[in-house]
């Protein structure tokens, strides 16, 4: 545990560790940012015992010159929803503990576990309760394939947490959305199972997956360091990239996006498909084999962070599918804004988080109807786009620095 000034004011609850990749990305950063403007805090998060082990010093060191006191707790995995509940229990016990010894002005909630904490902590202790909702996370359980409703028990916890996600909006002092399309979901009541709430939009602040513009700046890249890292890729000069950047989980559509390079190939024939991915590298070739796509177009490889815009600076056009679920209308994707944030344009579906927004703000992209469309009719709108519009738009909606200033604005509010 990392050791601070003991008047910490505000907690930070997460269920995802510290450790974790989306803890470094999407949780620190923000921290670190709101740090230097004068808060501090507890972050009580859970991390998973393999991660934790490889992660631990690394957090403490990078922490131990800051006003951020962390308590990692362990993730309990199995037996499921049993061990949920058990570290619900785990987090509100040392939520509690922290509030009574710290003199915390509001617990910071990151997602619906945290959430639960939180709208506990309200009640018993009498602290303010900011609801950092990510997704609509009962919605992408049962959209996911991981609650199926025909199974009476999770359709039981189903109903359990669409009537505590409409007590937790009607209740927290704020909610941050990943999206626009997310917040008109919230204020319309469409979102609420059982009967109509109204939340003002005031209530709620638009905050996307921000992008650190620092890190991810063509300026930036070394033209030497790049050559290095194309020669070790076996790329050659005349190879145009598509590049897929992340994991291939529950959402990815790795079938639809091999199938569509696939007839991407019969226009332009010089490209090849870069995976950087640390998933299963054996699977995307065996999902080659069985959609026919060429084996000898794909590239794969993994990357450390630092090194992620290098392998973007490779490639000529990002690509990624998502399934267009009803939850992730609330769902912001990191790798589009680290994607546009160097300059790439993007070729992505329809129907995920605030893509079309986004699409109709700069043109950037193509935002395609997986159901029907012409892959000449992409090919064609690719090779109008201008880099510069990617980057004014990742300035624009995507920069971690405004993503702080945000939540700076709605920490003053609840001070």
């Amino acid at each position: 545990m990392t050791q601070v000034n003991p008047k910490t004011p505000v907690l930070y609850l997460s269920y995802d560790g510290l450790t974790d990749p989306l803890g470094q990305s999407q949780v620190l950063p923000y921290l670190f940012g709101l740090e230097q403007k004068g808060f501090s805090f507890t972050i009580i998060s859970f991390e998973k015992r393999e991660r934790f082990a490889q992660g631990e010093a690394h957090i403490i060191e990078v922490l131990s010159q800051r006003r951020i006191e962390w308590i990692p707790m362990r993730y309990h995995k199995k037996p499921p929803v049993l061990s949920t509940l058990y570290d619900l229990w785990l987090m509100r016990k040392m939520a509690k503990r922290i509030c009574q010894r710290n003199d915390v002005e509001f617990v910071h909630c990151r997602s619906y576990i945290p959430g639960l904490a939180g709208l506990w902590l309200k009640r018993k202790e009498g602290v303010k309760f900011l609801f950092d909702i990510r997704g609509f996370w009962a919605d992408e359980r049962v959209d996911g394939g991981l609650w199926r409703l025909s199974n009476p028990i999770f359709k039981m916890i189903y109903n359990f947490f669409k009537k505590k996600e409409a007590e937790m909006m009607m209740k927290a002092d704020h909610i941050i959305s990943l999206t626009h399309a997310g917040k008109s979901e919230i204020t319309s009541g469409r979102l609420f199972k059982y009967k109509h709430k109204i939340i003002p939009e005031d209530k709620i602040t638009v905050i996307p997956c921000a992008v650190d513009l620092e890190l991810f700046d063509p300026n930036r890249i070394d033209q030497k360091e790049l050559m290095e890292l194309r020669a070790h890729l076996g790329i050659d000069e005349n190879d145009k990239i598509m590049i897929y950047l992340g994991s291939l989980g529950t959402w990815y559509l790795l079938d639809e996006m091999l199938m569509f390079f696939k007839e991407w190939l019969k226009i332009e024939s010089g490209f090849k498909l870069l995976f950087v991915t640390k998933d299963d590298h054996q699977y995307i070739l065996e999902k080659a084999m069985q959609t026919g796509t060429p084996s000898e177009k794909l590239i794969l490889t993994e990357s450390s962070r630092t090194k992620v815009p290098y392998h973007i600076a490779l490639a000529d056009v990002g690509l990624f599918f998502i399934k267009p679920a009803y939850s992730k209308k609330a769902s912001s994707a990191t790798k589009m804004g680290e994607l546009l944030a160097m300059g790439l344009p993007i070729i992505t579906n329809e129907g995920v988080g605030d893509a079309k927004y986004l699409m109709e703000m700069k043109e950037v992209g193509c935002l395609i109807d997986l159901r029907s469309y012409s892959t000449e009719a992409v090919f064609e709108a690719f090779q109008k786009f201008e880099r510069v519009n990617s980057i004014e738009l990742a300035k624009h909606y995507f920069s971690l620095s405004k993503g702080i200033s945000s939540y700076s604005e709605v920490y003053h509010q609840l001070l």
